[in-house]
This record gives structure tokens, sequence and C-alpha cells, in this order.
């Protein structure tokens, strides 16, 4: 399977007609998709300096073929109601923006506000991402 992993800010706005697949990816801040506050925040905490550009930004102005399935992850500290969810967000954004409701979300633990993921999560993502290419054109889910 061809695939390109690409940082918000390098992402094309409108998407290719032929794309199978759509994976959006971000940490959870403030129980939702980072805004430009709280991209801010993490980076005085220490985390990596923020892109002026994040993905609900993004998907506001990004034109997504049709055909394309979509999938959201996140990262979460904790996994209940109150931790909230990113990619719940998104799929919540992508409905409200794009008019899509099949929307695959799933979150992953970390240990720490500034990651790594907790044990037993890096199967997880495998395990997950083996799911999302299940059906695709020309894949199996080895």
């Amino acid at each position: 399977m061809s695939t390109r992993v690409l940082e918000v800010p390098d992402a094309p706005r409108t998407l290719p007609e032929d794309l199978d697949l759509l994976v959006l990816a971000a940490p959870t801040h403030n129980r939702r998709l980072p805004s430009a506050v709280s991209r801010a925040q993490a980076a005085k905490r220490g985390a990596p300096t923020p892109p002026s550009t994040g993905i609900r930004e993004w998907l506001d102005a990004a034109t997504i073929p049709p055909a394309a399935r979509l999938a959201a992850a996140d990262t979460v500290t904790g996994r209940s109601w109150l931790s909230g969810s990113a990619a719940k967000d998104a799929a919540k954004r992508l409905h409200r923006v794009h008019g899509r409701v099949d929307v695959a979300c799933h979150s992953f633990l970390v240990s720490s506000f500034q990651g790594p993921l907790a044990d037993g999560e890096q199967a997880a993502v495998r395990a997950w991402g083996r799911t999302l290419v299940q059906g695709l054109p020309g894949q199996d889910a080895r």
C-alpha cells in the first residue's frame, strides 16, 4: 500500500480523487482537537513548537473526496468521558463541514501529556491500522 504521512501545514487543501483512506491523528487538548490556543499552551509545557495550522483549521478548508474512507485517532491521558476525544471531535467536524458520518474513531493511551504511548498501545495502533486497510482495493490485512 502506498502511504504518505504529512504534518498539517504540508497537507494539500484538495485531496486526490483516488484517495482510498484518510487517517487524521492528533493529541486530545482540553477534550477536543487542538486549537491555536491549546497548541500554544502545550508549547509552554515543553511540547514541540506547534504548527500555526492544525487539523481543526485544515478540515474547515479541505476538499475531501466523497469515496475516501475516513478515520480519526487521538492520544489521551485517561479513558473516561472526562478525557474527551480529539478523534470524536474530528468526526463531528467531518460531519458538520463535509456531511460525513462514516468516520472510524480510536483513542490511544499515552503515559503523560508528552507521551510516549502507554504499554500495549503500540500493538493496539497496529491492530487498528490493519482493520482500517481491510476491504481497500488490492489489500489484505496481514
